[in-house]
């Protein structure tokens, strides 16, 4: 009888550690979606590219940062969401 709650103690205790790895990697994410975002826009406003190509890539830019944006906002439903299953 032991073992067997000693192997779901361990089954719980892996699957949190995949819970918590999980979570950190979304965090990381959606992080990195962010620090992009704003490196990106700082590098656009510098006088390093010519207005002219960043005309030429506005299209592109516009859908980077509403793919960046969702990464953003998914990973803060998902963790509202989560808070609030609790």
């Amino acid at each position: 009888m032991n073992d067997d709650k000693q192997e779901e103690h361990d089954f719980n205790r892996e699957e949190f550690k995949l819970h918590s790895r999980k979570v950190l990697a979304q965090r990381r994410m959606a992080t990195t979606a962010l620090i992009v975002m704003t490196i990106f826009t700082a590098f656009l406003l510098t006088p390093l590219i010519p207005i002219d190509r960043i005309n030429a890539i506005s299209d592109l830019s516009g859908m980077f940062y509403i793919t960046m944006g969702g990464i953003i906002a998914a990973y803060m439903g998902v963790a509202a969401w989560m808070e609030k299953k609790k």
